[in-house]
């Protein structure tokens, strides 16, 4: 009852709050956009929907001659929702038929409140994606090979926020303008970066130029941002024109109020983080910047051109520079505290990190979109750096900040052994176990279903209490039984401590696969004069109903269509046919799983109203015997 319950309701949000469509590289616009049928373009899906929809686009290669123009906008209560179908793989916007041309953007958006979410935009013949709107929301989406910038913002754009997305190996014919990210010319306030990396484009990896004589003062945050090789090609070739960059703030003495925290410079071709004659204010708290300006002898920090304008601040704490090609630079107006230059008596050294390898800073992101873990300048547990920073409202462990982008993990109070999870008996199980524990109040079990209307959404789903304290082995399960045939589940788990701090397990993820069955009803038996016949399909498919005779003779064919997952039901008419035994055949082209017992099996409903198994046979289908009452001699035994 609980499972059909939560089925119901799924389905009747869907319905009241939004529809869903699907574009598949097989599918053709002439279909109705759903699973079954999906389109073929996105330009037909966005024509289809309307605010709060969802639009998936499914796993494979989608190729592209021109520009696709997004103008619609929703609200922020109702956004469009263009999402990578769960589960598959990674959807893939080939754009490689255009032509490089200033107008042969990928995607341009001009619309408002849209969500974008896990896929890439390949060799657009300008930018990947062109963002004019406002409010709108990019995640997990990789932008490479184009023509021009990967992702670039102006022309008013304003409050995007651009998470964790990749964007690399752009470049122009000139090699001289190609950006990972751009924030510029005329562009908006309120624009947010993310987790986001950017390597091997032909300009810089983010780009904060405004034009000359655009009076306007847009703001933009940096949060855990990395830039590397920018200024050079995908082959390693340094870039003929590019600057190559890290993070440029800004440019032609224009204002441009740049605010980067936890963000790692490392290899860039010239500075790491240059003001660029920015004239707004630029703050930088706990950014790390490596090995900048290996061509042309330039910087980690190239904060020198000019002061920032009355009223405006150039701010830098708990900074490290290692190994910059030249000396840092920086206005006298700056405002430098507890950085790694002015900590008495320290000398940046190897030792200092757990490593300087930077081997894997490419390697795919985790399953929930988030940078990989690497120990690429993270501080090893005795440097002098570790507590040597100043309060600047970032969480921090100890008894103040590390200096640099990576702070020193707090001692955990519980260790993970193992988390898993399988699938047994139409439920989740899911086990864990650790080797100790302090102060461990337990476990909040969060669950996101990626097939459901919301689903980058964790929801808790229950709780496992801890053992306090313990220094052997300890093993936990939690069975999760409100799970739906067809749908992939992600889970993971927050482990609560007594002073309230949490922590996250790895995620598990898990898929309930369907089943191809169906259930199939058959009342009154015996019967007089009708019958009702209902039946369950859990994927779209044929279904063929028909009626025989002891003889095999066909009589009459009641079903002979497609149904998409549902249940129906049909009434079968024998008026006229004399009183004895019949068959009913029931025939789908659905396969049952040849390894599960359980489901190998129709139930089936007698007379009587008791439920009984029937197995399917080797052609899918199934003979029910049905009784025909004489309609002057009563019941037939």
């Amino acid at each position: 009852m609980k499972l059909l319950f939560s089925f119901v309701f799924i389905v009747f949000h869907s319905i009241v709050f939004a529809a869903t469509y699907y574009v598949s590289p097989t599918g053709t616009d002439t279909n109705n956009g759903s699973l079954a049928f999906p389109f073929k373009t996105i330009t037909k899906a966005i024509s289809s929907s309307v605010a709060g929809d969802i639009i998936y686009l499914r796993g494979g290669v989608h190729t592209y001659s021109t520009r696709i123009n997004i103008s619609k906008s929703g609200s922020s209560t109702n956004r469009f929702n263009l999402w990578a179908y769960p589960g598959d793989a990674r959807p893939v916007l080939d754009f490689s038929a255009m032509a490089v041309n200033s107008s042969n953007r990928g995607i341009d958006l001009s619309g408002n409140y849209w969500y974008f979410k896990g896929f890439d935009i390949y060799k657009a013949g300008d930018n990947g994606m062109h963002i004019q709107g406002s409010n709108n929301i990019v995640e997990f989406c990789s932008f490479y090979e184009n023509g021009d910038t990967g992702l670039q913002l102006d022309g008013g754009a304003a409050n995007n926020q651009i998470k964790n997305c990749d964007s690399y190996f752009n470049v122009d014919p000139s090699q001289g303008n190609a950006d990972g990210f751009a924030v510029k010319l005329d562009v908006g306030s309120g624009n947010s970066f993310k987790g986001c990396r950017a390597w091997q484009n032909s300009d810089d990896a983010w780009d904060g130029l405004l034009s000359t004589g655009f009076g306007g003062n847009p703001s933009t945050t940096y949060d855990s941002c990395w830039a590397f090789l920018n200024g050079y090609l995908k082959s390693g070739a340094v870039a003929t024109n590019g600057n190559g960059n890290g993070f440029k703030m800004g440019g032609n003495n224009e204002l441009h109020d740049a605010t980067l925290t936890r963000c790692l410079s490392a290899f860039n071709k010239s500075k790491g983080f240059d003001q660029n004659n920015n004239n707004g204010s630029m703050i930088l708290y706990n950014c790390t910047g490596y090995k900048n300006g290996a061509v042309g002898g330039k910087q980690n920090f190239g904060m020198n051109n000019n002061a920032p304008s009355a009223g405006k601040v150039m701010i830098v704490k708990n900074c490290i520079s290692f190994q910059s090609a030249n000396s840092d630079q920086f206005n006298s107006a700056c405002v430098r505290t507890n950085n790694s230059w002015q900590i008495s008596g320290l000398t940046v050294s190897n030792v200092d990190f757990l490593s300087v390898d930077s081997t894997g800073i490419r390697n795919p992101r985790n399953a929930d979109g988030s940078l990989p873990v690497l120990n690429f300048m993270k501080l090893s547990s005795n440097s002098s750096m570790i507590d040597a920073g100043v309060d600047v409202s970032l969480a921090f462990n100890g008894s103040a900040p590390d200096l640099g982008a990576f702070e020193t993990a707090a001692v955990v109070p519980v260790s993970l052994l193992l988390f898993n999870g399988a699938i047994k008996n139409n439920q989740v199980i899911l086990n864990w176990s650790t080797v100790s524990e302090l102060n461990n109040n337990g476990w909040d079990i969060e669950r996101v279903n990626l097939n459901s209307v919301n689903p980058f959404v964790w929801q808790k789903i229950g709780f496992v209490e801890g053992n306090k304290q313990s220094n052997a082995v300890v093993n936990y399960t939690f069975s999760d039984k409100n799970i739906l045939q067809g749908n992939t589940y992600q889970y993971r788990l927050k482990q609560m401590d007594a002073d309230g701090s949490v922590q996250y397990s790895k995620i598990v993820s898990l898929k309930f696969a369907n089943r191809k069955i169906e259930t199939i009803l058959v009342y009154p038996n015996p019967i007089k004069n009708s019958a009702n016949v209902q039946f369950t399909v859990n994927a779209t498919g044929n279904v063929k109903i028909a009626l025989y005779n002891t003889n095999a003779q066909l009589i009459k064919t009641f079903v002979n269509a497609t149904f998409t997952a549902g249940t129906y039901n049909n009434n079968i008419e024998l008026n006229g046919l004399p009183a004895g035994k019949y068959l009913v055949q029931f025939i789908t082209t659905e396969k049952v799983e040849k390894n599960d017992e359980t489901f190998k099996s129709l139930m089936l409903k007698n007379s009587w109203g008791n439920y009984y198994l029937v197995k399917f046979n080797a052609q899918n289908s199934y003979n029910l015997a049905l009784t025909l009452k004489n309609k002057n001699k009563g019941r037939l035994l």
